[in-house]
């Protein structure tokens, strides 16, 4: 009969085998830390049934859904799923956005800029708003969507689940903080079918100790109404706040480079260790006295612990059990493929330079081009959305005409290419004077390709050589 204590052990083991079970299978029962943000989530990818004889992703250890707490894992602890959020969402926001009261026009912003856009340019910098929306922008990426929470001093005393007032002017901000999905879980949707926000979010629940909070002095829960939040969901083209995880469609490659890289370091180690493998002759432990054969043990467990070891065998035979390592080359190649198909990027771009490989020309052409769509069909919609919203409650001047966001070009050179082509160009002009044609490039042209300012210099002419007849400009 098992004791009160080996009973309890056996339940809490059934409790537990119970608990992974369903977080394997993805349901998981009963309170967790995760609140209700697990609802909906069985409606993204699962099993797509490539082997009918067996659920071939367990026997791979793949979960049968990719949970919120799993995606925020894999962007913590994964190298491969932060560089590939630090690419996309860091180069799409390396620079900051320029905003247009109508059309683009440089010169016109510069010399006579309209209220909303002076307003623009201070309190951007202020509420460090740009920064705020990218941390929108890459909660977004791990989850299905991500909320920007305003926080203000509004004219008349209110609470979070009430509507935001119009506030008295931008001074009222005092905070803009971006949240994962699993902060502010929808606690109520509006089921209106007549509503144009049918489907749309009624109150949102804030939650603050759960994944992806990071300041743990937030104690309270609240209700948020959705006044209060700007949501963001890349892929929800449904009309819908939820979009589709960037991790999903990889996830298990992601696992499988993880258990290579495991198995390798795991197997380097063990081979390492050198153990041994000890054929005791039945006649050498005859006669040996108990304090003998702990003297004999003490020596194999020295031998195995410690740097600088020997081991007496006293006529026993000890063999070195070694493994050889397999080559996952091929396996590893596979599962690289398929994170770059899902990512969109080519593979060199994701982990960088490598020995003997280096990210080419179309490599970069093809990310600039990820980065470049990113911009255009998500980026700057996400900025007029949050543009919008503080217009809407007063926080920013209504503009004069339509909102035109633009981007520097990411695909201009650097200086230090600038400069390097400037050179090649001079070369040029040197070896066409010398076959007695004229330079292929001015001067002035090659000054503000390289973007040195260009100005009037006279040369003074050498002796024996004609004066120069215009001013280089």
């Amino acid at each position: 009969m098992p004791s009160k204590k080996q009973k309890a052990r056996i339940a809490k083991k059934q409790v537990t085998n119970a608990r992974r079970s369903d977080l394997n299978r993805g349901s998981l029962r009963g309170p967790t830390r995760f609140g209700n943000s697990n609802i909906g989530y069985e409606l993204v990818g699962g099993y797509h049934g490539a082997d009918r004889k067996r659920q071939i992703w367990d026997q791979a250890g793949y979960p049968q859904l990719v949970l919120p707490e799993m995606l925020w894992n894999e962007s913590r602890r994964n190298g491969y799923a932060k560089g590939i959020i630090d690419i996309k969402a860091g180069e799409s926001w390396q620079d900051d956005p320029i905003i247009y009261d109508g059309d683009e026009d440089p010169k016109r912003r510069k010399e006579s800029p309209t209220e909303f856009e002076i307003a623009i340019d201070k309190w951007a910098d202020e509420w460090e708003l740009w920064e705020r929306i990218e941390g929108a922008d890459r909660r977004q990426m791990v989850m299905r969507y991500s909320g920007l929470i305003i926080f203000a001093r509004e004219p008349e005393k209110s609470t979070p689940e009430k509507p935001m007032q119009t506030l008295a002017g931008p001074e009222a901000i005092t905070k803009i903080m971006p949240v994962f999905e699993t902060q502010i879980e929808v606690n109520e949707a509006i089921q209106d079918q007549n509503s144009v926000d049918y489907g749309q979010p009624k109150h949102f629940q804030f939650r603050s100790e759960v994944v992806g909070s990071r300041n743990t002095w937030m104690e309270q829960d609240f209700v948020l109404h959705p006044s209060r939040v700007v949501t963001f969901a890349e892929g929800a083209d449904d009309g819908s706040i939820y979009g589709i995880p960037e991790f999903e469609s990889y996830f298990n490659p992601l696992l499988d480079l993880e258990k290579i890289r495991m198995s390798g370091g795991e197997g380097s180690y063990k081979n390492s260790s050198q153990k041994i493998a000890i054929n005791l002759d039945p006649k050498l432990t005859q006669g040996l006295s108990a304090k003998q054969q702990d003297a004999f043990d003490d020596n194999i467990d020295d031998f195995n612990q410690d740097m600088n070891r020997a081991l007496v065998l006293a006529g026993a035979e000890a063999k070195s059990l070694q493994a050889t390592m397999s080559d996952t080359s091929s396996y590893s190649k596979l599962a690289e493929n398929e994170v770059a198909a899902g990512s969109g990027l080519p593979w060199t771009i994701i982990v960088g330079q490598q020995t003997g490989r280096l990210a080419s020309d179309e490599d970069q052409t093809q990310k600039n081009v990820v980065i470049e769509r990113r911009q255009k069909k998500w980026v700057t919609p996400m900025v007029k959305k949050m543009l919008k919203k503080l217009i809407e409650i007063n926080a920013l001047p209504k503009p004069e005409s339509k909102i035109t966001v633009c981007w520097p070009d990411i695909t201009e050179p650097s200086f230090s290419d600038k400069v390097a082509t400037g050179k090649d160009m001079m070369t040029t002009n040197e070896l066409s004077v010398k076959a007695q044609q004229d330079p292929v490039y001015s001067t002035e042209y090659i000054q503000e390709y390289v973007g040195i300012e260009v100005e009037k210099i006279e040369r003074e002419p050498t002796e024996g050589a004609e004066a120069p007849t215009k001013l280089i400009e």
